[in-house]
């Protein structure tokens, strides 16, 4: 049985519910304090409307995902065996080169031996990865789970946060979704 939603987009299949949702931020840094230091021009915060960012002194966006993720997993009380799969997404450098971000995401937070896939789908990855993981429940036994997570440091020299996007400023942080065949507080009933 389908259910369309109300949303229009692709529908999925019912029962799949969001377990726990969780983000894990860095500290903040005012526009304000960005504007005198000079990192982007003045008025940016009155133009864009962007009171602060948060930003990460070390931390990559794998390592930010994974503690958002741990942040869902206590939530959820979901144990390792009911992760049938971990999807993490980003749009920016994941602070290694040639290694698998998911892997790690699944190692800190999981823990178990599920597959794990990166996807490098830019602004649209946590929706592609929902759009994923809603596929793969439709398909898996009852009280099976999909931790989706997303995480990026923007940081220079590489980028710059504040002017490398006409209108865009970028922060850092971490999240993390729990889609479920079991129970949770929000039924998913379609992707758009």
């Amino acid at each position: 049985m389908r259910d369309r939603g109300r949303a229009g987009g692709r529908p999925v299949s019912t029962g799949i519910s969001i377990a726990a949702s969780a983000s894990w931020l860095p500290r903040r840094v005012r526009t304000k304090d960005a504007e005198a230091r000079g990192e982007c021009p003045p008025g940016t915060e009155e133009q864009l409307g962007v009171e602060s960012v948060t930003v990460s002194d070390g931390l990559s966006g794998p390592e930010m995902a994974a503690r958002a993720a741990r942040i869902v997993m206590a939530r959820s009380g979901a144990s390792p065996s009911d992760i049938r799969l971990v999807l993490h997404a980003s749009i920016y450098y994941q602070g290694q080169e040639l290694w698998a971000p998911a892997s790690y995401v699944q190692r800190a937070a999981v823990g178990n031996d599920c597959p794990a896939f990166w996807l490098g789908q830019v602004s649209n990855g946590g929706m592609g990865a929902m759009d994923l993981a809603a596929t793969h429940l439709a398909a898996a036994p009852e009280s099976s789970s999909v931790l989706i997570t997303t995480g990026d440091r923007f940081s220079p020299p590489g980028f710059d946060r504040w002017n490398s996007d006409p209108g865009t400023v970028y922060a850092d942080g971490g999240t993390a979704l729990l889609l479920t065949r079991g129970r949770g507080f929000a039924r998913l009933l379609s992707i758009a």
